[in-house]
């Protein structure tokens, strides 16, 4: 039988063409799929816990900017040889500042520079801060008043020399005046403000000159040095005025320059009241205080159009507050996403918020109270609370307070879009009440009133509802104070009569129960304290935080129920916890003494039961906490040392405290998409001894080297079958 062998060619022919268009029509795909996740943002994180991509919140907030961003990343490789870890943090850094690059589209620039290798491009990223228009407005003032120094300066040099000389000539002519002290004084003085003159002048000019000027340094040290000349001057023209021309045997010419002191030394001093003047008041330069802050290394870099702001490598790599550290011994754990989303938020927020803090009678909550300045020496008064206001502030938050022991109605905050009230319970009347129970100052129905008018109006309030041991039946202070209007109007209960405190089993003792912590007992902890899947403290359940002095709360049910009102638990102390709310305080002191630990007694409350509650009717929000102090100094600033790889470092108890606070504020207002994102102790996986130059071919390698190679060998194959 003949073969066709023409016929087979073609079939190979066409088995080869088809081939070779398979895999050139594959190679297009391909490499259209690669063009297009890098233009339009193409990739997919398939990881069970999303450490790989940006959290929903994150990728709305970068949707809804409308300004450029750059985000840039200041490692320095060097590091890695003095600083254990460091080319981990670089790494999740960098990784981090991709996934923004990619989730921001057009809008986000992102970049990473080793300021040790490459100080061109650091150049360039200061000029760039430098240009802003805000810091150029800011540095304004503070040009014109350095513009006035060297002028005075010049004839502060001139008359502290003439006084020199002239004063070298008088003691020369008249030797008895040199046993004379205050003379003595006098010389020492012009000396060494000469001396220092020149230190000065050179450090002021140094300081223009910088990477970044630093106007505020070299005002500061030009207002150190004029004080120093200005106390020169002014001691010897009050000797030279008084006690001066009671020397005896002067000479008239000795005599007419003492008097003339005061006609020489005035215009000199007005010049430096003048300069002093002009710096009073002036704001520190916010692009001064980056700078410092950049100079330190390991920072991530957020910038607008107007505006800068520099993370410190605390800020996205904090220390860990837990005992456990991660796998690889580091003892910090990742919050580069928190820390830049919330940069951007700050940088980018249009409307501002009101925080009122309100309270009845006691001291100043934010501020301390100058007016009880200590007449001679005693501690410095404090503001109880003021750490979270200066959170507050740093957040681009408005904040005032509001005493209704001295105001009716609330302040008006100006430049405020809205206010969230935060309703402190009355304050203890105190020690006094115990020799004056009937001048006990108590809150009265009409302020009770004035708050809750103002919480309707407004629509959002945060009501702290702390335990406290009552000292006397005093009219307004045996319960909280708002817990009418919290029942009838938001379905809420505050069980005041009760404390929640943790225990333990005693080792020594059967079925018997002791305090977790002895020395503070009323503090909640995390483990006890439990935070649910709600927005407000979800990005916060691996940080440790504490309530303190917890009472129960409750949600009203049945013929007590609120109807329109919706609630979820933000905290509670879950089932099958060791800790619970106890009703009689002195008996558990009793029950400490005869049987070393305490029980459940029918009259405690066991859990599970609420500690923190949200509540919406309809566009008003509350949350009500079952605390008062766990945003007070005390809890927020408590830490212990810890060692990490620098050496002891102080480290924060509860962490979340803050952010539970301030993510309240945000659920308040509806801005979800402003709560923080929880840091990262998860371990991801990176090529992390990948060079640089290898990283670029990668790429060319995966989309055509290895097609290609499987091009070869299909072929190879292709033509062996064929013999």
């Amino acid at each position: 039988m003949a073969i066709d062998h023409t016929a087979a060619n073609k079939r190979r022919f066409l088995f080869g063409a088809k081939g070779v268009l398979d895999i050139t029509l594959m190679l297009i795909v391909v490499g259209f799929a690669v063009w297009a996740a890098g233009r339009f943002g193409g990739q997919r994180d398939l990881s069970s816990s999303g450490v790989n991509s940006l959290s929903s919140r994150t990728q709305n907030l970068l949707d809804g900017v409308d300004q450029e961003l750059t985000i840039t990343g200041l490692y320095s490789l060097a590091l890695s040889e003095i600083r254990p870890f460091a080319d981990k943090h670089r790494g999740r850094v960098a990784d981090l500042l991709d996934l923004y690059d990619t989730a921001g589209r057009d809008r986000v620039t992102t970049a990473m520079i080793d300021p040790a290798e490459e100080p061109g491009r650091l150049r360039s990223l200061l000029d760039r801060l430098q240009a802003k228009p805000k810091y150029q407005a800011e540095a304004l003032p503070y040009q014109e008043a350095l513009a006035k120094y060297p002028a005075l300066a010049e004839s502060i040099a001139r008359l502290f020399q003439e006084e020199k000389a002239t004063l070298t000539a008088l003691l020369a002519e008249q030797p008895a005046l040199q046993q004379v002290r205050e003379l003595t004084v006098i010389d020492r003085n012009l000396t060494i403000v000469l001396e220092e003159a020149e230190a000065v002048q050179a450090a002021v000019e140094e300081l223009q000159v910088d990477d970044i000027p630093r106007y505020g340094q070299a005002l500061n040290a030009i207002g150190s040095h004029f004080d120093q000349v200005a106390k020169a001057l002014t001691v010897a023209r009050d000797w030279m005025g008084q006690g001066a021309l009671e020397i005896p045997g002067l000479s008239e010419q000795a005599r007419a320059y003492f008097a003339g002191a005061v006609e020489r030394y005035t215009p000199v001093l007005d010049g430096i009241e003048a300069l002093r003047d002009a710096s009073l008041g002036l704001e520190p330069l916010e692009l001064e205080q980056a700078y410092e802050q950049l100079k330190a290394g390991s920072v991530v870099v957020v910038e607008t159009d107007t505006a800068v702001r520099v993370l410190p490598l605390d800020d996205v790599w904090p220390i860990r507050t837990d005992r456990r550290p991660a796998e690889d011994g580091d003892r910090r754990e990742f919050a580069g996403e928190q820390a830049v989303s919330s940069a951007i938020l700050q940088m980018t927020q249009k409307e501002r918020t009101a925080v009122v803090f309100v309270r009845f009678a006691g001291g100043p909550l934010l501020q301390p109270d100058l007016s009880q300045m200590p007449q001679m020496g005693g501690q410095m008064p404090q503001a109880p609370y003021g750490a979270i206001g200066a959170a507050l502030q740093k957040e681009n938050f408005l904040t005032a307070e509001w005493d209704l022991d001295s105001s009716p109605t609330p302040p008006e905050v100006e430049d405020a879009a809205r206010t969230i009230y935060v309703v402190f319970p009355p304050t203890d009347p105190g020690p006094q009440a115990l020799r004056n129970p009937a001048g006990a100052k108590s809150i009265s129905e009409e302020q009770i009133a004035a708050v809750e008018a103002a919480v309707e109006q407004a629509g959002t309030a945060i009501f702290l509802a702390g335990w406290k041991q009552t000292r006397l039946p005093i009219p307004g202070q045996g319960g909280y104070a708002y817990d009418d209007y919290l029942r009838e109007q938001w379905g809420i209960g505050v069980d005041g009569e009760r404390v929640v405190i943790p225990f333990q089993l005693n080792p020594r003792k059967t079925e018997a129960y002791i305090p977790v912590d002895y020395q503070n007992p009323s503090i909640l902890p995390s483990g006890p304290l439990h935070f649910t899947e709600h927005p407000i403290v979800k990005p916060l359940q691996s940080l440790p935080a504490a309530l303190t002095e917890v009472t129960p709360l409750e949600v009203l049910t049945g013929e007590s129920a609120v109807e329109g009102v919706t609630h979820a638990a933000i905290a509670e102390v879950p089932e099958g916890s060791d800790a619970w709310a106890i009703k009689n305080v002195m008996r558990l002191q009793e029950d400490f003494n005869k049987f070393e630990g305490t029980r459940l007694y029918p009259d405690d409350k066991p859990s599970p039961f609420p500690v923190a509650i949200a509540a919406e009717r309809g566009e008003a929000r509350v949350v009500v906490f079952a605390s008062e102090r766990f945003l007070s100094n005390g809890v927020l600033e408590a830490a212990r040392w810890m060692m990490v790889s620098g050496g002891l470092v102080m480290a924060q108890l509860y962490p979340a405290n803050r952010d539970l606070f301030i993510n309240t504020l945000h659920w308040l207002t509806g801005d979800a998409d402003r709560i923080a994102v929880g840091p990262s102790r998860g371990q991801v996986p990176r090529l992390e001894k990948l060079k640089e130059e290898q990283a670029e071919v990668l790429p060319y390698f995966l989309v055509g080297v290895w097609p290609a190679l499987a091009l070869v060998a299909g072929a190879v194959v292709w033509f062996v079958r064929r013999r």
